[in-house]
C-alpha cells in the first residue's frame, strides 16, 4: 500500500473535488474495515494450508498480512492514528502465530522453481502453461514477464547466446551499486547475495567462443595456445566475483572477468528469483505463480511496527533476528547474524532490501516511510535517478486512460507535477 498522498482526488456529493490528503482518511478506514470484515467471516479459510484452499485463494492470513501493511502505510501519512503501529504489530503477529506457516530453513529454496506453495508463502498470483488464459501478449495484460525484466545482455559475450535457461534480456531492472556493494556487502555470514543474484554464466555457444591472440597476456593460464578457444562449451564464460580485479587479471582471464567497477546497464548481477526454465520458448512469458506475500515479510512488518512504537524493543529485535538467522543457513551457529539493537528505520529498510530484493515492494516502502527523496537523491543511493527525481514523484501519475474515461462533469484531475 502507498501513503495517503498516492490517492487521486475524489468528488464529494456536491460534485466538488476534495483534497486528496483529506480523502485518504476515509479510504484507509474503508480498506481497514473491509479487511476486518473478511477476517471476521467464519467461512473465510485460515491459511493457504487449510483443507480445500486452492493456490491463489485469499485467506485470513493474507488479510492479516495486508492489514498490517495498511496500518504501516497509514502510520506514515497525514491520516495516521495513534494506534496504527500497535495495530500493524498485532495483525502481523496474528498471521505469524495463527497461520501454521513457517520460514523455510534455506533462503535459496523460497524462490526455487516449483516451490511457490511452500510453508512460507501466504499468497500467490497463479499462471498457467496455457498462455491464452494468462494475457494477450508477452508484454502486458495478465502475463507474467517478471522472468524477463532483470535478465542482462549475456548474449553479447563470447561463448554465449540466448536460451531458455538464461532467459530473454529485457534489462528493464539493473541493481544499483548501493544494493550489490553496500546492502549486500556482508557475504561471509549472510548467504542471501549469492542466493539472490546469478553471477556465473556457462558457455552455450561454440561458434562465438573467443580465442587466444598473440601475444598471450602475462599471467595467461597454463595450456593457453594462440588461436585456440579460451574455454569449451559448458565452461565458465562470464564470472562476476563481487570483488575488485586488476586490468592484468581481467586480461589474463579465460572468461569475461567482471568486477563491480565494470558493471554497466547492460551487464551486471542478475536478480534470479523469477527465472523460469520450464517455458517452451525463450521469448515466452513465465508460467510460474508469482509469490506476492510471504512470511519473512510478515516478520519484518512486525519488527518495523514494534520499532516504531507498536510494541517493545525486544519484540522488534526478536522478529528481525528470526529473518536474519535464516540468512546464515547452513551455518551451524545462525545466531551469528543476530543484532543486539536496531539503530534506525534505515536499518530495517536495508534488511528489507536484502530479504525482499526484486519483490516489488521498494518504491512503496520508501514512499510510506518518507525516505524516497532522501535515499535516492540526498544519500545518492541511485546516482542515475538522483539527477532526475523530483519531490512530486512521491505521487504516481493517474493513468491517462482513467482521466479520459471521465466524459461528463468536471474534468478528472492529474496529480500535481505530472
Amino acid at each position: 500500500m502507498g501513503r495517503r498522498n498516492t490517492e487521486p482526488q475524489f468528488s464529494d456529493s456536491s460534485g466538488h473535488f476534495r483534497n486528496p490528503y483529506a480523502s485518504g482518511r476515509s479510504i484507509y478506514d474503508f480498506i481497514i474495515q473491509d479487511l476486518n470484515d473478511a477476517i471476521a467471516e467464519p467461512s473465510f479459510p485460515l491459511s493457504p494450508k487449510s483443507a480445500g484452499v486452492l493456490p491463489g485463494k485469499a485467506t485470513k492470513t493474507a488479510a492479516w498480512h495486508v492489514l498490517a501493511k495498511v496500518y504501516l502505510a497509514r502510520a506514515g501519512s497525514s491520516a495516521k492514528k495513534a494506534d496504527d503501529y500497535k495495530n500493524a504489530y498485532f495483525n502481523a503477529m496474528e498471521a505469524i502465530n495463527k497461520s501454521g506457516l513457517t520460514l523455510l530453513p534455506d533462503f535459496a529454496q523460497v524462490f526455487a522453481e516449483g516451490n511457490e506453495a511452500s510453508n512460507e508463502v501466504i499468497w500467490t498470483v497463479q499462471h498457467t502453461s496455457n498462455l491464452a488464459y494468462n494475457g494477450p501478449n508477452n508484454s502486458g495484460g495478465s502475463d507474467n514477464v517478471l522472468n524477463h525484466m532483470w535478465v542482462p545482455k549475456y548474449e553479447d559475450v563470447g561463448g554465449m547466446k540466448r536460451d531458455v535457461l538464461y532467459g530473454r534480456p529485457y534489462i528493464r531492472c539493473v541493481p544499483t551499486p548501493w544494493l550489490t556493494e553496500v546492502a549486500f556487502g556482508e557475504r561471509v555470514n549472510d548467504t542471501r547475495y549469492n542466493k539472490t543474484f546469478q553471477t556465473v554464466w556457462y558457455s552455450n555457444n561454440a561458434a562465438s567462443i573467443p580465442k587466444w591472440t598473440a601475444p598471450l597476456p602475462p599471467g595467461a593460464p597454463a595450456g593457453a595456445v594462440v588461436g585456440q578457444p579460451k574455454f569449451p562449451v559448458g565452461d565458465t564464460a562470464i564470472f562476476m566475483p563481487g570483488k575488485p580485479a586488476t586490468p592484468a587479471q581481467i586480461a589474463a582471464s579465460r572468461y569475461l572477468l567482471m568486477p563491480p567497477n565494470n558493471y554497466n546497464i547492460s551487464l551486471s548481477p542478475y536478480m534470479k528469483k523469477y527465472n523460469d526454465t520450464k517455458r517452451a520458448d525463450m521469448n515466452y512469458p513465465s508460467i510460474r505463480p508469482v509469490i506476492v506475500y510471504r512470511l519473512a515479510e510478515t516478520y519484518l512488518i512486525a519488527a518495523e511496527a514494534a520499532f516504531m512504537g507498536g510494541a517493545g524493543a525486544a519484540d522488534a529485535l526478536q522478529n528481525i533476528n528470526i529473518v536474519r538467522r535464516r540468512a546464515a543457513y547452513p551455518n551451524a551457529n545462525p545466531a551469528v547474524m543476530d543484532v543486539a539493537a536496531i539503530p534506525s528505520l534505515d536499518f530495517i529498510l536495508e534488511e528489507r532490501s536484502r530479504e525482499l530484493c526484486g519483490e516489488l515492494t521498494r518504491w512503496l516502502d520508501l514512499v510510506r516511510t518518507n525516505k524516497l527523496i532522501d535515499r535516492v537523491k540526498t544519500k545518492n543511493y541511485n546516482p542515475e535517478a538522483a539527477a532526475n527525481i523530483k519531490e512530486f514523484h512521491v505521487l504516481r501519475p493517474i493513468p491517462q486512460a482513467q482521466i479520459d474515461a471521465v466524459t461528463t462533469g468536471q474534468a478528472y484531475p492529474q496529480n500535481p507535477g505530472w
